[in-house]
């Protein structure tokens, strides 16, 4: 039991059972075993009242310890991807599945350590050189987040804006880490955290024992600048967990933060405080049939988005080699964000005019 809920184990992983199931096999237990009252036979359990209370029971006499659940590596399909360090050397091995080693959640890709990587080279080429180390290191820090901000502070978590319009391979990469790291990526929007600031945190919900926060829909949006609760899960401070029916509590997180964006964003704050925070990756690339490249233009494979098998098999095997390996440099180097810092002061330049003339003069 974790976090009122029921789970079962499937062999590699602890698969949640619906609650209305569980309530129906309860229900139908008390309906059909009797109760001996002196000398006469009663269905006495067959009310709400012994329905709820076995299920109470249930919940509290099979609970299990929140931070022992999804513990540090990927649960892939041929076993646990488990990670132990050395220092600032991340080392891991592939492990059978255990029921004592409890995961909520199954990747959809096998642990392949000589998996070829020409097609994830190609997904990955929708980003510049840089930009593609900066990605696959910000995913790798979300494998162990507490480790990684104890060896290279909080900036080494910085949240990226996805920027770019139209078939530009941003999408491909947001599938390519689902289908990696499961129900563990959740899809919390901007809008989502405007929403919490208002005072609905329900909204906030799902972010809880998220370890990649990846939402596609951030077209509309006030002042990122503004937004207290979404600086706040950047940086790793505590939210407020509050679920229907249930008492707010606070809810610490350990997520890293992506946002695909096709507007630009408003951010007007001083260049220190948006860099303490924020990374953007330049989505400048666009795929087509009969590409041109004179123009910027990729050939379109239609496998990267419409086959998800594709994906499973031949690209992220691959791409989950190279977040390993990240992890490793991640802590040694951090994250160099250089290759980012052009792409915020256009975005500055363009929602406000003062950067730009301030620029121009040459006002530092």
């Amino acid at each position: 039991s974790f976090q009122g809920k029921l789970y079962f184990w499937t062999g590699t992983y602890y698969q949640e059972s619906p609650f209305e199931e569980e309530i129906q096999r309860i229900s139908n237990w008390c309906n059909s075993t009797p109760v001996q009252s002196g000398k006469k036979w009663k269905y006495s359990y067959a009310t709400a009242t012994h329905v709820d209370n076995i299920w109470n029971w249930l919940q509290r006499n099979f609970s299990y310890p929140p931070n022992k659940v999804n513990p540090l590596g990927i649960n892939c399909l041929n076993g646990v991807v488990k990670i132990k360090w050395r220092g600032r050397k991340a080392n891991y091995s592939l492990e059978a599945h255990h029921p004592h080693v409890v995961y909520t959640y199954i990747s959809e890709v096998k642990f392949d350590p000589n998996a070829d990587s020409i097609n994830c080279d190609r997904m990955l080429s929708c980003l510049e050189p840089a930009q593609q180390k900066l990605f696959l290191q910000t995913i790798a820090a979300s494998l162990d987040l507490a480790t990684i901000r104890g060896l290279q502070g909080r900036e080494s978590s910085r949240a990226l804006l996805c920027k770019g319009h139209g078939s530009n391979g941003k999408d491909t990469l947001r599938e390519a880490v689902r289908i990696l790291f499961g129900q563990t990526m959740s899809n919390a929007t901007v809008n989502d955290f405007a929403a919490y600031d208002q005072g609905r945190k329900f909204c906030l919900s799902k972010l809880e024992g998220s370890l990649i926060n990846c939402s596609s829909e951030n077209s509309s949006f006030n002042n990122l600048d503004r937004l207290e609760s979404l600086k706040a899960a950047i940086t790793g401070d505590p939210l407020d967990m509050e679920r229907k029916g249930v008492d707010e509590r606070q809810m610490m997180l350990n997520t890293i933060f992506l946002f695909n964006v096709n507007e630009v964003p408003n951010l007007q704050a001083s260049m220190e405080a948006i860099q303490s925070r924020w990374a953007v990756l330049s989505f400048n690339k666009t795929y087509k049939k009969k590409a041109d490249p004179s123009k910027g233009e990729m050939e379109a494979d239609s496998r990267f988005r419409y086959d998800p098998n594709f994906l499973k098999e031949k690209v992220c095997p691959a791409l989950l080699n190279k977040i390993l390996e990240a992890l490793s440099t991640l802590a040694v180097e951090g994250i160099d964000y250089s290759c980012t810092e052009e792409a915020i002061k256009n975005i500055q330049e363009e929602t406000n005019h003062l950067w730009a003339f301030a620029r121009d003069v040459g006002i530092d």
